[in-house]
């Protein structure tokens, strides 16, 4: 698939750059009286408002008909003139619009709304724009593609060198008919799953991550953002017979169909560490393998050592790494290593296999589910924290507690491979995540995007390990956003929660419930001090701000 080159931008207004919230619902309703008034009868199906004027209009002597869609216009009129005097801005719109003409980008923008309500909020604002078309412009609205014919035809360039961006399937739609570049964004209020049914290219959060997409500005340090991720996958990974399970956002192991049975593979970095890389490498790999039902059994890695390195640091990580697969019966099978100018520090990289613990059906998650964390959060920031600013901790903290905190990685340890199985033996285990990077936040944030449901999580029920709460505070860090392998997410039946949590606690495994499933249009909620606000985004982790 050839990447698009593109030379243009055409936004869709309303729910896209701008918020107004037209009230679509009272719009129809005066209209349907309108009708009503005229003697004739409404259509069977409901349609948008626009559309309802057109089929209304359809049969009627030209006279009635125009008597009746100049009446209809001001009715629409008065409810867009309404909406726009209490419009804001979405994701600083108009200096993202800018950023684009900077680089050399046309911008249109074209609208359902007319002219009178759409211009004012342009000025208001001050948009950057080359080319504007309300209804007023053209004969037939979006869906139909005449609104991106004619900005094409304005803007001077082709279809595959241009880009639609908008909160509707209707213009995403009409764009895919003109094999335009297609991006939805979901700040107009429409769920993702809806705008995905419009085949988009990608679907962002909002306009204010075009600038990424575009390549005008990098991506900061951290995961790769779970929009960005999700379209190139389904932009260049094809469905494939053997493999049942494949990837996607907040799914860490593949399911491939072998000649007799399954295996479960999983691929992970290790970048935040210095120290106990072996171990680290070793112990997400096979937490990933474990909370996807699956015994770890096999290991390949890759290590690309700075330039430098002498070889008691190379030999130290391979009996980490020894030492670890001897630990969990893996056997290391190969893999690479050099030295090479391109990197810092290690990176070291691993790919692992596993045999599912039996075969399990797909279970669907549903509202009133339970969500339970087991062990506490952040134990692997707090190794990692406590080495952070070794000379400035020191003058803070005792040495009984630093030491305590650099150990976490031993002790309590960060691998959840003993607890992922148990549930998953004894429990009908629905969904199962182990969050890492932007920590316990961004780990329900991608169970959620999994199970595809919200979830109301009270936050006195999460636990943060205490070393790792402690120097998050010292250092203003959000410990919900803290790096945290070595705790596991479970979602359960919510018949089984409770019983679950008891019998974890009587084998002195910590587990709580945290909360519950709710309608995916509900969000991601947190319960705090009595007040219920978003659960934090994370879309790097905490730790990060350190560098």
């Amino acid at each position: 698939m050839k990447k698009p080159v593109v030379r243009a931008v055409i936004f869709d207004f309303d729910g896209t750059l701008v918020s107004s919230t037209i009230n679509f619902e009272r719009m129809r309703y005066r209209i349907e009286t309108l009708a009503r008034s005229y003697g004739w009868k409404l259509p069977e199906k409901r349609w948008p408002a626009i559309e309802t004027v057109q089929k209304l209009t359809s049969n009627q002597p030209e006279a009635l008909a125009s008597s009746f869609r100049r009446a209809a216009a001001r009715l629409m009129e008065a409810e867009e003139l309404l909406a726009a005097s209490k419009a804001r801005i979405l994701s600083d719109s108009p200096a993202v619009l800018k950023k684009l003409r900077q680089a050399g980008l046309g911008i249109a923008i074209i609208t359902r709304n007319c002219r009178r309500a759409v211009l004012p909020l342009l000025k208001k604002f001050r948009f950057d724009y080359d080319v504007v078309l309300t209804r007023d412009d053209v004969r037939r609205v979006k869906p139909h593609p005449e609104h991106l014919q004619k900005a094409l035809s304005l803007l001077k360039v082709s279809p595959r060198e241009t880009m639609v961006v908008g909160d509707h399937p209707f213009e995403l739609k009409a764009g895919r008919k003109l094999r335009m570049f297609c991006v939805g964004v979901t700040t107009g209020g429409v769920p993702a799953p809806v705008l995905a049914s419009a085949q988009p290219d990608f679907i962002l959060k909002d306009v204010g991550q075009l600038p990424l997409l575009l390549g005008l500005e990098p991506f900061p340090p951290g995961k790769l953002p779970a929009e960005f991720l999700e379209g190139l996958l389904r932009r260049y990974i094809p469905a494939s017979k053997t493999v049942l399970v494949g990837p996607a956002v907040g799914q860490d192991c593949a399911l491939l169909r072998q000649r007799s049975g399954y295996l479960s593979v999983t691929s992970d970095p290790i970048t935040l560490v210095g120290e106990d890389v072996g171990r680290y490498l070793v112990a997400v790999n096979a937490n990933d393998l474990a909370v996807s039902g699956a015994r770890p059994a096999w290991l390949l890695t890759t290590l690309v050592f700075p330039p430098g390195t002498t070889f008691p640091r190379v030999e130290e990580v391979f009996r980490q790494i020894y030492q670890e697969c001897q630990r969990w019966h893996i056997a290391w099978a190969g893999g690479h290593t050099e030295f090479s100018p391109a990197v810092k520090e290690l990176l070291a990289t691993a790919t692992m296999g596993g045999y599912p613990v039996g075969h399990r059906r797909k279970v669907k998650v549903r509202p009133g589910d339970g969500l339970l964390l087991v062990r506490p959060a952040g134990i692997e920031a707090a190794s990692i924290l406590a080495r952070a600013r070794p000379e400035e901790l020191a003058r803070h903290f005792s040495r009984t507690f630093l030491r305590r905190a650099r150990k976490a990685l031993k002790s309590p340890g960060i691998s959840i491979v003993e607890e992922a199985l148990w549930f998953r033996e004894n429990f009908p285990v629905l969904a199962m995540h182990d969050p890492t990077e932007g920590g316990i936040a961004t780990g329900i944030k991608e169970l959620a995007q999994v199970c595809q449901v919200g979830f109301r999580i009270k936050s006195t029920k999460i636990k943060i390990y205490p070393p790792a709460k402690t120097l998050a505070e010292y250092f203003g860090l959000n410990p919900l956003g803290i790096i945290s392998s070595g705790c596991l997410l479970v979602v359960l039946p919510g018949s089984q929660a409770e019983t679950a949590v008891k019998k974890a606690r009587k084998r002195k495994l910590w587990c709580a419930l945290i909360g519950q499933a709710v309608p995916a249009e509900a969000g991601l909620v947190l319960e705090e001090s009595g007040q219920a606000k978003a659960l934090p985004y994370f879309p790097q982790d905490e730790l990060a701000r350190l560098t």
